[in-house]
């Protein structure tokens, strides 16, 4: 667990290592920290000494299903959720969860950059953090929009080129309220 900070952050519930992963890598280009569990217990211990941003949680997990975290999310902090799951629909997903008000949008696995994005930025309420995912331009081929992003490190679609990739601007995270 990382030591809590001044920085805004996002709690991950999930088991799969890889993408944990993903997210904290692409979390790497914003501000915002990431905090990560696998299990509800533990969720819910670290929801109940910090108060995060957004909670993205895996709907399918060791101990439990992600709605019990989405609804604990909210009733402690009114902190929104966005739920991730390969199994279930966006519409079955909705209506699992007890407090509509919770669940700020669904991702289906696998997703895609700007989706997720989108999504995060959104249930935050930071238009900013968009920007950090907009589509760059490979140096190799001046292909746009064709970055594929993978952990530590990413190549162009178009070319497979992973020559010097311009930097992305950093995200500025939303103040979170007492």
């Amino acid at each position: 667990m990382s030591q809590p900070t001044n920085r805004a952050a996002l709690l991950f519930v999930n088991g799969y290592v890889d993408t944990t992963k993903m997210v904290r890598h692409l979390l790497s280009y914003t501000d915002y920290e990431l905090d990560d569990t696998t299990t509800i217990a533990e969720a819910k211990r670290r929801l109940a000494a910090r108060r995060y941003a957004l909670v993205l949680c895996r709907y399918g997990i060791a101990d439990g299903h992600g709605q019990e975290i989405i609804d604990y999310a909210w009733e402690r902090h009114r902190t929104p959720s966005v739920a991730i799951t390969g199994t279930l629909s966006k519409e079955q997903m909705a209506a699992l969860v007890t407090q509509p008000d919770a669940l700020r949008g669904v991702l289906s696995f696998p997703f895609q950059l700007e989706e997720f994005a989108d999504m995060v930025a959104s249930a935050i309420g930071d238009s900013h953090f968009r920007t950090v995912f907009q589509p760059i331009t490979c140096p190799e081929c001046r292909g746009t929009g064709e970055i594929l992003l993978l952990i530590k490190r990413e190549y162009c679609l178009k070319c497979g080129g992973t020559g010097k990739l311009p930097p992305r601007p950093k995200a500025r995270p939303v103040k979170i309220l007492p």
